[in-house]
Formats: structure tokens, sequence, C-alpha cells
């Protein structure tokens, strides 16, 4: 038993000793067994190609509707009773004991419209009252003014001086008889009665002098700048009460606003209409030119501008038309990360309708010349894209970040740049520093580089 213990004591000492001295404790053979597993790797053959610099264009496709270019809900703004509503251009044909009856229409959905063309016309006859009764305030409130500023004709007051000098005169006379009554009237030959009316008649001829003469005076001083100025805005007031009848006559005609089609149609003849709470007359739109309304991502922004031509597709139509980019939106929705695009479209053959779904193919360019790689040579790594480049006899790889791609190159923003040698094939079997050769090396010049980064570790 002792001679065991001994001889397992003796195996694990000499284990240990030949684990931590195994240059000397390993023969020839175990050498020459272990070398090639710890040998270097054989390098991957890949192609490379300098990075180029380039213009990248890329189609981009978005999808929006269409909307007009105008759309206007008109609403009365008179109270009043619809007295006719413009007949449609198109009747209904109905037949009647077997013969055609074409029954005229009032406009409705679809009608196209002119620019003034009169759809609903109210009651107009309370209105035309209404402006007949203030052109004559207005005539009567320029007849007082006239007459204010009229009123130191030298003729009126060399009257009304005649008419003091004669009321003066005549008072003078009543008040020489009302004198000679008084004395009669001591020696008894005027009775008292006689001479209480002879004091009237003074009395009379006194206050007709005094009116006169203040009418002379005010005749001599004219009117005062405050009675011209209430004259004055009298007139003022009964011009613009005359405005507003006369505004009012004519919104009891409701005209299309602009050239466009009618979309809805709210009121029928003999409805009473409110200017408040407002009544809703009609809808229009303006449909010979619609606007492409499209959403595109926050990437492209300062990609498209104002002018560019697009094209755009719909379902009713097999071929595709064109349109211009009219407005650029500058600020991108901080939910969607997209900015607003808007495209005139000529719609003027009324092919296209308001409310369509529609496709816009934008043709994106780079504005200046930039490194760009192909697509093939992209990989991605949890999302971002990463390339390889060769260093020396090795693959490094590089974060990039991209702006258009094109279906054959993409565009480098970041992380690379032209001339710099690119890994194009086999990338899928690429790691970051793993041994390469190009496809035209030698195996036998396997170690010695071809090409180098100027920015490779020496």
């Amino acid at each position: 038993m002792k001679h065991t213990l001994l001889l397992v004591t003796n195996l694990l000492a000499a284990v240990f000793v030949l684990a931590i001295t195994p240059g000397c404790s390993r023969s020839r053979a175990d050498q020459d067994t272990v070398a090639p597993l710890m040998a270097e790797p054989e390098p991957i053959t890949v192609r490379v190609q300098p990075v180029r610099s380039a213009v990248v264009e890329e189609p981009f496709e978005a999808i929006g509707n269409l909307v007009p270019l105008k759309r206007s809900v008109i609403y009365t703004q008179v109270d009043g009773t619809v007295r006719s509503v413009a007949k449609s251009p198109r009747p209904l044909p109905v037949v009647v004991d077997g013969k055609r009856i074409d029954y005229p229409l009032s406009v409705d959905i679809g009608v196209p419209v002119r620019k003034g063309d009169v759809v609903i016309q109210l009651e107009p006859r309370p209105y035309e009252l209404a402006v007949r009764e203030a052109e004559k305030r207005l005539a009567r409130a320029q007849r007082e003014l006239a007459r204010l500023l009229a009123w130191q004709r030298p003729e009126e007051i060399r009257q009304l001086r005649a008419a003091v000098e004669a009321a003066a005169a005549e008072l003078k006379l009543e008040q020489s008889t009302l004198e000679r009554y008084r004395r009669l009237r001591e020696q008894g030959a005027v009775s008292e009665e006689e001479f209480q009316r002879q004091a009237t008649r003074v009395q009379l001829a006194a206050a007709r002098h005094e009116q006169l003469s203040a009418q002379l005076a005010i005749a001599e001083a004219g009117p005062t700048p405050e009675e011209i100025a209430v004259a004055e805005a009298a007139v003022e007031q009964a011009e613009a009460a005359l405005a507003l009848a006369k505004y009012r006559l004519e919104r009891t005609t409701v005209r299309a606003p602009y050239d466009g089609v009618i979309t809805e149609f709210f009121v029928a003849e003999g409805e009473h209409v409110l200017a408040a709470p407002r009544t809703k007359l009609f809808e229009i739109v303006m449909d010979q030119i619609l606007v492409a309304q499209v959403n595109v991502p926050e990437r492209y922004l300062g990609l498209i501008a104002p002018g560019d031509k697009v094209t755009l597709r719909v379902v009713n139509r097999d071929e595709p038309f064109e349109g211009t980019v009219a407005f650029v939106n500058g600020k991108v929705d901080h939910l969607t990360r997209t900015f607003r695009v808007r495209i005139g479209v000529d719609n003027r053959s009324r092919t296209l309708k308001p409310g369509q779904y529609v496709r816009v193919r934008f043709r994106l360019r780079s504005q200046q010349p930039g490194p760009v790689v192909p697509v093939a040579a992209l990989r991605y790594e949890e999302g971002d894209p990463v390339v390889y480049v060769l260093d020396g006899n090795v693959a490094r790889k590089r974060h990039i970040r991209l702006g258009l791609q094109g279906r054959a190159v993409a565009q480098v923003i970041e992380g690379l740049a032209a001339g710099e040698p690119l890994i194009t094939d086999p990338v899928d079997l690429l790691a970051d520093g793993m041994p390469v050769r190009l496809a035209h090396q030698d195996r036998s010049n396997a170690g010695e580089p071809v090409a180098r980064n100027t920015n490779a570790r020496q």
C-alpha cells in the first residue's frame, strides 16, 4: 500500500513539473504535433478597389393624397329666403307617357362653375327698400350741411338788416301811439281796454325786433365750427348707412368666388337662411390645379426644393404624369420625423379628383460629388452600416454614415474618404483584424503587404 501511494505521488509531481516546464519536458514528437495548432490562420482572399467620388441618384417614392389648391365653404352673409338657385347645365331626362322630358335641375355636386356665376339668389326686396331709405337720409343731411355752409351769403344778410330796420321803425311807431293813448286816457278820450291793446302791440313789435336782431347777429357771425362739424358727421353717417345697405343688397346675390366645381350643396329654393348663426350654402373647390401632399423622411431634408420635377401615379390612370414641387415645409414633425412637401399638378382635364391617393416618385441627387461605395460592400450591425478597408494584410472594420442610396452605390457622408482601399468581396466572411490577401496575390507572398492605408499602424 505504501508503495502504491508513493508511486501516485511521484506521478503527480512529474505532471506538475511538465506543466510548468513544457520546453524541457516535452519530447520532439510532442512539439511537432502542437506546432501546427499554433500557426497563423490562413488569409482570406479578397477583392479591393479604391473608394471613388461620384454623385449619387436615389429614386424615392412616397404615398400621399391629392387636395385642391383652394377649397371654400360659402355661407350666407344676410338673412333672407332663397328665391332661386342656378340651373345645372345637365337636365334630368325623364320619360313620361313614352316621351322624354328634360327636367331642369338646380346646380349640385360635380357641377363646374365660373368665377362670378350667380349660384344662389336671395329675396332682395327688403334690402332694396333699405337702400332707398338710406338714400333719402343722405340727401337730407347733405341739404342741411349745404345750408350751413351757404349761411353767410351777402344778400341774406342785407335782407335781415332791412327787416331789423323795419321792425325798429314799427316798434317806434307803436311806442309813440302808446304814449298818445296814455294822454288821451287821462282826458277820458280813450278807454282802458284800448290802451291795453296798444300796449300789447308795443310788446309784440319789441319781440319781433329782438328776434330779427338775433337772426342778423347769427347771420353776420356765420355758423359755428361745431355746427358745421355736426352737419358733416351727419352726412358721413348717412353715407355709411347707404354703403351698408348697398352691401347687404349685393350679398343677396351669391356668386362663385373662382373657377371650380361644386362639391356640396346645402340649401334649396324657398328655404330661409340666417347670417347668425351662419347658414352654409355650398362648398366649392378649385380642381383645375391640384396639390399632391406627401410626407418625406427627415434624411432627405435639403435634397428637395421648389421647382423640382416629380412623377406621379394614381389608381385610375395607367400612364404617369408630372408635377412640380411647390412648397417644402421647413419644420420636421417630431413624432414621425418627416417633413411635408406639396406638389402642384395640372388638372385642367379634370381627370384627377381631390382626395385620391397618389404615389410620388422623386429623383433625388446629391448636391456635390462625394465618397461612394458599392451597395454589395455594405454590412449592417444592429442596423448601422459598416465596411471593411485594407490595412496592410488585415481587414479593418469601419463604421460609416450613409446618405443617398442608389441601386448600385451608396453615398458615404461620414467615416470614409475617397481613395481608401475598400474590400468589396467577400464581406460576409470578414471580421475586424482578420488577415487577408488580394485576389491576384501569390500564396508564397501572403505575408507581404501589397497595399497599405496611410493611416495603417506600422
